[in-house]
């Protein structure tokens, strides 16, 4: 008896006060109506038991069924239910059926808690469950290992538990490693292409050789109407010069304005302001409108081996590798923007 007392009190120590939670598991045993009686008797006695054994003390469970009770008695299981009722009123754990049986407890005095589990005993002592000439020891066992199982089970949970922090605090350092790496990777590239497109763009042609190409005059054009060059690359090509060249798939009307297939009057202008970054333009006399595309975007689409691309709603189609091609040849190459073409 004193073992099972102390098992309780460590068991509400660590667990928190309230009652034991018994974890049932199903398993596959006889449906015989005497049987699942018996084991409804039983679960149900231990609830009565486990609350008086929080309340008296006794050499066995029949002795301590028979003592007498007192004032204190009744004082001490009023303040333990009242304490049950208000951890009941908070938890998620008890079901519904549980609740009802555990505030049926609550709202009775210890007398009438201690006259249901005799009631309740005596029962399964007809049924052939319990004897009385242990002083009822069987079911103080199956409290004890049912308070042990569950003891272990929270071990066992936090165990779990700590398993889990150590393993996502690791995660989150490697997360933080990882990105480090990544920032630098990006960083190294970043650089790298900075340093090959401001080469392409301040090494220029020898000025005989400039003088030769479209290029030349379409930027000097480009300056004068608005007064600056884009600091990495500009050039202009037109859309036929584009097909012909297999990098333009399809052009379509943008807007409302008439655009005749293949027209060598609508002008496709690419510029870059800022590095990875070109500004694609579609002009016909007036109209002229923009989209940006970046080189991640385009290296994306080749890696997804995305054979066209569009802009502009879909009325602009490219091919992804002959534009990757071009922007490479255009603004990568050392003064391959200046080129004839």
């Amino acid at each position: 008896m004193l073992e099972i007392s102390e098992l309780i009190g460590s068991t509400h120590n660590k667990l928190g006060k309230g009652m034991i939670n018994l974890k049932l598991e199903p398993v596959a045993e006889s449906t015989d109506s005497h049987d699942v009686e018996m084991k409804a008797l039983l679960l149900e006695a231990k609830r009565y038991i486990i609350y008086i054994l929080q309340i008296q003390n006794g050499e066995d469970l029949l002795d301590l069924l028979l003592s007498e009770i007192t004032p204190t008695d009744e004082f001490k299981f009023r303040e333990l239910a009242k304490a049950e009722r208000k951890r009941l009123a908070s938890s998620n754990v008890e079901s519904a059926f549980e609740k009802e049986a555990l505030n049926e407890i609550f709202n009775s005095t210890f007398p009438q808690v201690k006259k249901r589990a005799i009631e309740l005993i005596l029962g399964l002592e007809r049924m052939g469950a319990l004897t009385r000439n242990d002083g009822y020891q069987e079911l103080l066992n199956d409290i004890a290992f049912d308070i042990k199982t569950v003891k272990s089970q929270k071990e066992e949970r936090d165990r779990q538990f700590r398993v889990v922090i150590d393993t996502l605090t690791k995660l989150k350092q490697k997360e933080r490693t990882c990105a480090k790496i990544y920032n630098s990777y990006i960083n190294d590239i970043d650089n790298a292409m900075f340093k090959l497109q401001s080469k392409s763009s301040h090494k220029k042609k020898p000025l005989l050789s400039r003088l030769f190409s479209r290029q030349y005059y379409y930027q000097r054009e480009l300056k004068k109407k608005k007064g600056y060059l884009p600091k990495f690359g500009y050039c202009r090509y037109s859309s036929k010069y584009m097909m012909d060249h297999k990098i333009l798939v399809d052009f379509k009307n943008i807007g409302s304005a008439a655009s005749t297939f293949k027209s060598s009057k609508i002008q496709l202008t690419f510029s870059c302001f800022k590095i990875g970054e070109f500004v694609v333009g579609v002009a016909n006399g007036d109209k002229d409108v923009t989209e940006k595309v970046t080189l991640d975007n385009l290296l994306n689409l080749q890696y997804e081996q995305k054979k066209t691309f569009d802009i502009f709603n879909g009325c602009v189609i490219f091919d992804t590798d002959n534009f990757v091609a071009f922007i490479f040849k255009k603004f990568y190459e050392a003064g391959a923007h200046e080129s004839h073409r």
